[in-house]
């Protein structure tokens, strides 16, 4: 838990901070409403779950590691109004609701797990910037059509369940569900022994 609140800590307070250069009272849009700052905060925060003494992370998938990564993030989520859920695989995703939830989402993302002496920012960009554009629409005080979410895959990097890519290939029918979970058993059965 301490990672989570130094990931907390190191985030700071961002809320409704907006692009320089805006006349009051006007309605940014959401790329307006983009923070870089606190995009790279994101990135710092998330640094800190499975953080190595070389600066880099080791924050394997399913590990203690990605499981707080994940809790930072649905804290995140949380403080701006949008959902958790995972699916039977350990896809995690995060929603924004839209007008029209009965429509097909719009899906944007990327992993949070990296390999074991992964750089410090490995694989979080995709999974934080798609989260900056969620939390961009909603300091604009917009609710798109669509719903969107974002979404990190379970296993991209292969490096602790084999074969890499497993959550996005289940995801999109590529791999069959119950030959992930067998790769997945199988490989926790080894740790175990």
């Amino acid at each position: 838990m301490d990672a989570a609140r130094s990931a907390r800590a190191a985030l700071g307070n961002h809320e409704n901070q907006l692009t320089p250069g805006l006349v009051m009272g006007q309605r940014p849009s959401p790329s307006d409403a983009v923070s870089q700052q606190r995009l790279w905060d994101r990135h710092r925060a998330m640094a800190l779950h499975g953080a190595t003494p070389r600066g880099g992370v080791n924050r394997q998938a399913l590990s203690a590691e990605d499981i707080e990564a994940r809790r930072t993030l649905i804290d995140w989520a949380r403080d701006i109004g949008c959902s958790a859920f995972g699916d039977e695989l350990g896809n995690f995703f995060i929603r924004m609701e839209g007008r029209q939830p009965e429509l097909p989402p719009v899906l944007t993302g990327s992993h949070l797990d990296s390999q074991p002496t992964g750089g410090k920012f490995d694989g979080v960009y995709g999974v934080l910037a798609g989260f900056e554009v969620l939390q961009a629409i909603r300091d604009c005080g917009l609710t798109p059509l669509r719903s969107i979410e974002v979404v990190s895959w379970m296993n991209e990097e292969g490096s602790r369940f084999a074969p890499g890519m497993m959550g996005s290939a289940v995801f999109t029918g590529k791999r069959a569900l119950e030959d992930a979970e067998v790769a997945l058993r199988r490989r926790l059965a080894q740790v175990h022994d």
